[in-house]
């Protein structure tokens, strides 16, 4: 059966290929290394399959003579082409996707593992744009899209295989798919200090997520690297402190706190978010006493204290702005942060006992799925009295500060600031640049969040009472 599967595929029958997989039984006879080759052969980038034809091509024409000649047409894929492809690959994906047994390690030890660098050079093929930009929506860019989707949703796939083999690992992580593309050959050390092309390609990957291309995929990607990237560094594989100190400089917070906070919701590991945002307030901001109050060693110990509990209620209550000219802008980043940092407190401090990886609130992570399920055990119950006490300290703080605007201006200032003169081909949101809440002023958006944090203490309060 083996052979006949391959035999198909090799001869680009994608299609009989797939339907006698799916006959015979796909889980039976796919764990075969070359039936996955075959398989994935036809996930290419359009401009990497006309590079491969116009050099065949080239080879032909040179040695029958025939030169000064334009044979381009030769080489290159049309729309028709196109169809084709796209067609077979949503016939392996759904066949891929049936399958029950991990069939990407076989593969994976011939192909990858004497040179892990290549399973990253792998992934960027795969998840490479189109070189045309969206435009005007002609059918060549539509089946480019179409080609793009499927290779992100292979690229799912391979990570997802590589999250069930290191669920399957979990006593000798070293032995896993991922800490062999992570280790660059340094296998033999107890722990990985600094994953310098995993950290690379985590955040170049954050940078690429669009709004118009599939920007599903592109999250899941990275909330897949950031998975089992936060499970071996909690099983001290990797060096959990340099891991969330990079991620933390250099994802998104120097662009705007809204683009960090997009970060932070990519992290299912509530353990793990909470010390980047910990680390980003110690870095990038103050703690300041109280009006009236002293700054004391009291106060001092708790700013110095890793993430818990009570330091939220502390950072509520004394965070400020590194600038002491503390204007809307500045302010603006503060709360919104903040408003991340009770959400995360709620769900990770909320009970004393909660799944660290969110997977109650993953419609993705299946109860009976090969997902490895990490519990946190919170060192102490969030005070939601005390919390909320020092939310309320906050808001009169900055109502003195920085008043509220009234309702009805807020909504005159959102209508006066909303672009109805889009033609559909904006750039910014093409790139990934746009920010949620941007047609709002600063101080709007403040007292924003700080609604928002109202709302995640009063689901702290009900969460806690059930």
């Amino acid at each position: 059966m083996r052979d006949i599967a391959n035999s198909l595929l090799e001869e680009s029958r994608y299609d009989e290929g797939v339907r006698f997989l799916t006959t015979v039984g796909a889980s039976l006879i796919i764990q075969d290394s070359k039936i996955v080759a075959g398989l994935l052969a036809i996930f290419k980038p359009t401009h990497l399959i006309e590079k491969d034809l116009e050099k065949r091509s080239y080879y032909l024409l040179h040695n029958m003579g025939i030169a000064n000649v334009d044979y381009s047409k030769v080489w290159r894929v049309d729309n028709q082409r196109r169809r084709t492809i796209s067609q077979s690959q949503q016939r392996i994906l759904t066949c891929l996707a049936s399958v029950n047994v991990q069939f990407v390690k076989p593969w994976f030890d011939d192909v990858f593992a004497k040179d892990p660098n290549r399973f990253w050079a792998y992934l960027d093929e795969l998840t490479t744009r189109p070189s045309n930009p969206l435009g005007h929506a002609t059918e060549e860019e539509q089946l480019e899209l179409e080609l793009y989707q499927n290779r992100m949703n292979l690229a799912c796939i391979l990570l997802e295989q590589m999250c069930a083999d290191l669920a399957s690992n979990m006593a000798t992580l070293r032995g896993s798919m991922f800490l062999k593309v992570v280790s660059e050959g340094l296998l033999s050390l107890s722990r990985i200090a600094y994953p310098t092309q995993l950290l690379f390609v985590i955040i170049q990957r954050f940078r690429a997520i669009s709004f118009r291309w599939c920007p599903l995929e592109e999250s899941k990607i990275i909330r897949r690297l950031l998975d089992m990237t936060a499970i071996s560094a909690i099983c001290d594989a990797l060096a959990k402190d340099k891991f969330v100190q990079t991620l933390a400089k250099y994802v998104g917070y120097e662009d705007s706190a809204e683009s960090f906070n997009r970060f932070i919701d990519l992290i299912s590991f509530d353990s793990i978010a909470l010390e980047m945002i910990d680390y980003t307030f110690v870095t990038r901001f103050r703690f300041a006493a109280l009006p009236g109050e002293r700054w004391t060693a009291m106060h001092r110990h708790l700013a110095s204290l890793p993430p818990n509990a009570k330091k939220t209620a502390f950072c509520l209550r004394h965070l400020r702005p590194q600038s002491k000219n503390e204007d809307q802008d500045n302010w603006h980043d503060v709360v919104c942060l903040l408003a991340k940092l009770v959400q995360r407190s709620v769900t990770a401090y909320g009970r004393r006992m909660c799944h660290a990886n969110c997977i109650s609130q993953s419609s993705t992570v299946g109860l009976d799925s090969d997902f490895p399920h990490m519990l946190l055990v919170a060192s102490s119950r969030l005070d939601i009295a005390d919390t909320a006490d020092a939310y309320q300290s906050l808001r009169t703080y900055l109502e003195t500060k920085l008043p509220r605007p009234f309702a009805a201006a807020v909504l005159s200032d959102a209508g006066d600031k909303m672009d109805c003169s889009s033609d559909g081909s904006d750039s910014e949101r093409d790139s990934g640049s746009s920010k949620p809440g941007q047609t709002l002023a600063p101080l709007d958006m403040i007292y924003m969040d700080l609604d928002l944090i109202a709302a995640a203490l009063t689901l702290g309060v009900s969460s806690g009472s059930s």
